[in-house]
């Protein structure tokens, strides 16, 4: 069949001959609205049967306008509707033991075929199945067609039933949303039942417990498929068991050991997108639906986080070099490479590491001892601080000029005493464009970061910047810490710096304030709040160093 010939309704004993009378042998699968079929068409072309059980509350006339609605959707992540049936006939049935003649309806979508199935039939533990690059791709284009669904469409459309077994593969293992909007052709009074909607264990807590329909129902699904596929069925039983931040440091080093045991060439972007998506999907399962991010937001973090994966391979070479980077291909030894791994990694500490028990428990004078959070906090200033961390640094930022052309960049130190993870919220720039999620989205101990501006025709050279993190304070309440500079490039000798702590948002509703206060600002600058203290300074010169220290006091 030509897909673009096929008449869009298909006559029901059609669809009989093309499933051989709905065979069993032809069955490719069953879910909560009805069973699919193999149909095979006398041109040799395939296509996907869905015949729907008869279900109460399903109107004709609001099942032919939502399947014109269906067929009109276009995307590559999107399984493409090629046809449908919506006949009723009349046929023999059993009625008080007996066959009676009667009017039944039948009613089916008709699907392309998918070569290679269901992702659930792909899921594994991490040690085995698909590699990293492709599980990346499927969890990439799995988002690509939720945001279609989400945010490209008006009205948006929820999935409501988000699962591996709808999420379907073709030949070239490319990932394409099904069953996308079938919840729609049933009435709303139907919809808003404990068994209707979606599958228990990708179902979000408000939904379970009050009925709560939103995009952030199929955003918790999301997150719980992403953390199957690079975790594995097993695997995902221990997100409930540990906290966060050890579930990441599991996947990531599970990921890294997979990774060195394969020998792949790009080790240290592979682990950069491991660790972002598992963060990414963690907050996807937040309890809160309101801390969930949206779709959008997602994806945004996603092609961050590839840019990300470019540092760590743009700092193996030289950033000023010219030549034609093909011409220097070269076999490397087993020494050179193992040099050229050293480099990434010693690079990427300057991004931080966060100190944890696990970490000081490879310490021989922390092995099987109580660790305080001053230990950890004494480690990590050891590591902000060791192995010539500046030079490694001013590397990083060169990286960033090779790949974005020169700007203004500031080299950023953020050291966090408090033994907490802080996360970025929020960043606003006056003068110079530091993009939506300046690195790093999260900050441990001990934590390097490199802000690089593109100066923007009609702005002012140089930048003016700030960027909020949130996390405790001492007393375990929600606080803001903001980090904020001016460094104007013509006159370098008025550098600023700038610090506070606040309530949460306060930052955000005050921009204007914060940028009168960072004019009449200093190198210099701190705060105390909540037994939390925070300090700041800034150099002088061209892109200059910015050093800001978080403590508990």
């Amino acid at each position: 069949m030509d897909h673009a010939t096929v008449v869009p309704s298909l006559a029901y004993h059609l669809l009989d001959q093309m499933t051989n009378g709905f065979s069993e042998d032809r069955e490719l699968g069953r879910g909560t609205y009805g069973k699919v079929y193999l149909g095979l068409h006398t041109s040799g072309e395939k296509i996907a049967v869905k015949m729907l059980h008869p279900m109460l509350g399903l109107d004709d006339e609001l099942f032919e306008k939502e399947y014109h609605n269906l067929e009109s959707l276009q995307h590559q992540n999107v399984v493409r509707l090629v046809g449908y049936c919506h006949e009723t006939r009349r046929e023999y049935v059993p009625y008080n033991g007996k066959k009676v003649l009667g009017e039944v309806t039948h009613r089916a979508l008709c699907f392309e075929y998918m070569q290679n199935g269901s992702l659930n039939d792909y899921l594994s533990d991490e040690s085995s199945g698909h590699d990293w690059h492709t599980r990346y791709a499927i969890i990439k284009g799995i988002c690509k067609g939720l945001k279609y669904l989400h945010e490209e469409l008006e009205p948006p459309m929820f999935h409501l039933d988000l699962k591996p077994a709808n999420v379907l593969l073709d030949e070239n293992w490319l990932p394409k949303i099904g069953d996308f909007g079938l919840s729609r052709l049933i009435d709303e009074r139907t919809r808003i039942t404990a068994s209707s909607v979606g599958t228990i264990g990708y179902l979000p807590p408000e939904y379970i417990n009050h009925h709560v329909i939103s995009n952030k129902l199929d955003i918790f699904s999301l997150g719980v498929i992403i953390i199957k596929i690079m975790a594995g069925p097993t695997g995902y039983s221990k997100s409930a068991e540990i906290s966060s931040q050890q579930f990441t440091e599991l996947v990531h080093r599970n990921w890294r050991n997979r990774l060195q045991a394969a020998s792949v060439n790009a080790l240290e972007s592979y682990c950069i997108q491991v660790k972002r998506c598992i963060e990414m999907a963690l907050s996807c399962v937040e309890v809160d639906r309101h801390k969930r991010p949206t779709i959008g937001n997602i994806l945004n973090e996603l092609n961050e986080t590839e840019t990300a994966s470019q540092f760590a391979d743009a700092l193996l070479k030289d950033p000023e070099s010219t030549t034609n980077q093909e011409s220097q291909q070269t076999h490397i030894t087993e020494v050179e490479e193992k040099r050229e791994r050293e480099q990434v990694r010693e690079t990427e500490n300057c991004f931080g590491e966060v100190v944890d028990n696990y970490r000081l428990d490879k310490m021989a004078r922390y092995m099987g001892k109580h660790k305080a959070r001053e230990d950890r906090a004494r480690e990590a200033w050891n590591l902000v601080d060791e192995h010539d961390k500046d030079n490694k640094a001013s590397k990083y930022v060169k990286g960033l000029k090779s790949l974005y052309g020169n700007g203004q960049s500031t080299l950023c130190r953020l050291y966090n005493e408090t033994g907490d993870t802080i996360h970025q919220v929020a960043n606003h720039d006056w003068a110079g464009h530091i993009g939506s999620a300046p690195y790093p989205a999260t900050i441990g101990n001990g934590q390097w970061a490199a802000f690089h501006h593109v100066h923007r025709a009609g702005e002012s050279s140089g930048s003016v910047a700030a960027v909020v993190y949130r996390g405790e304070n001492k007393h375990g309440q929600d606080k803001d810490y903001i980090v904020a500079w001016s460094t104007p490039c013509s006159f370098w000798h008025r550098n600023k710096a700038f610090c506070g702590i606040s309530d949460v948002d306060w930052f955000q509703n005050n921009l204007e304030k914060i940028l009168y206060i960072i004019s009449d600002a200093d190198y210099s600058s701190s705060d105390k709040s909540g037994g939390c203290e925070i300090e700041a300074k800034i150099g002088r010169g061209h892109s200059p160093k910015f050093n800001a220290r978080i403590s508990y006091r």
